[in-house]
């Protein structure tokens, strides 16, 4: 008869467990949705791999320090999310981004923050399906970035694009290049059927970096190198995303780039 006492305590006591640790649950679900939008206050439910907002709230950007994060709607209901600094300086910079990465890189390296203290106001965004910009089929890649800059109403940008972003970058720049006051590509991504009498056609300031043991950049400098404007800057030792190894040297590269440039009279 003790036995089965000490065997039923002990059941009362795990289940009492079990129940106090459920009751916990939707707080630790509710955390972990609100980390996945830094910044801002999101409960959400998933739903087959799709966030559905139910509440948004949007922190002070005194919060953020000199970063304000924000979605904006680039047309026709598309939303691009965005880390920008510098918003009161006429000079516009848009960063793009690799495969691995999002906005948030930018921040993280300390660029939005180098060329806002420069007078740069800087714009940093998630491409579509991406970071917290939802997958769009509105708009394919080719006029994907026209449709952004025009959205963002970014008066002749700089533009730089690393690796992947090449696909959005390079249709843009090459068919607009009175529109761009320069082109920054770190080792983009280039489709075939963009060839050597392509970019020798384009004439907008370019500044290609590239990492020291990049082996993909070799080709793709060839392309770009036959702008009649372009310059090569290497980071040495660096890999593919070389920005990443020295993010000292490639803001020096950046700023003298910017230097030299003609920037459109506000």
């Amino acid at each position: 008869m003790k036995d089965k006492r000490v065997v039923i305590i002990f059941g009362i006591i795990f289940f009492a467990s079990v129940c106090l640790l459920f009751s916990f649950y939707p707080d630790f679900t509710a955390e972990s949705e609100r980390s996945a939008f830094p910044g801002d206050v999101i409960i959400a439910a998933r739903l087959q791999g799709h966030y559905l907002v139910d509440e948004f709230e949007k922190k002070e950007t005194a919060d953020k320090g000199p970063i304000n994060q924000r979605f904006a709607d680039i047309g026709d209901g598309v939303q691009v999310y965005m880390r920008s600094a510098g918003a009161q300086y006429p000079r516009k910079v848009l960063l793009l981004h690799g495969q691995a990465y999002t906005s948030e890189t930018w921040e993280q390296i300390k660029t939005l923050e180098v060329l806002s203290g420069a007078h740069y106001h800087a714009i940093a965004v998630d491409l579509p399906g991406y970071g917290n910009s939802r997958k769009t089929d509105q708009y394919p890649h080719t006029i994907y970035l026209e449709k952004l800059i025009d959205g963002l109403n970014l008066n002749m940008p700089v533009v730089i694009s690393p690796s992947m972003s090449g696909i959005f970058s390079v249709p843009y720049v090459l068919s607009h290049c009175d529109k761009v006051t320069g082109y920054v590509p770190v080792s983009p991504v280039i489709n075939q059927k963009y060839g050597l009498s392509d970019f020798r056609n384009c004439s907008a300031p370019t500044l290609s970096v590239y990492g020291e043991n990049d082996g993909s950049a070799a080709h793709r400098n060839q392309l770009l190198r036959s702008m009649p404007k372009c310059q090569l800057k290497m980071i040495p030792n660096g890999e593919h995303p070389c920005y990443l190894d020295d993010p000292d040297l490639f803001h020096k590269y950046l700023l003298d780039f910017f230097s030299e440039l003609k920037w459109p009279s506000q």
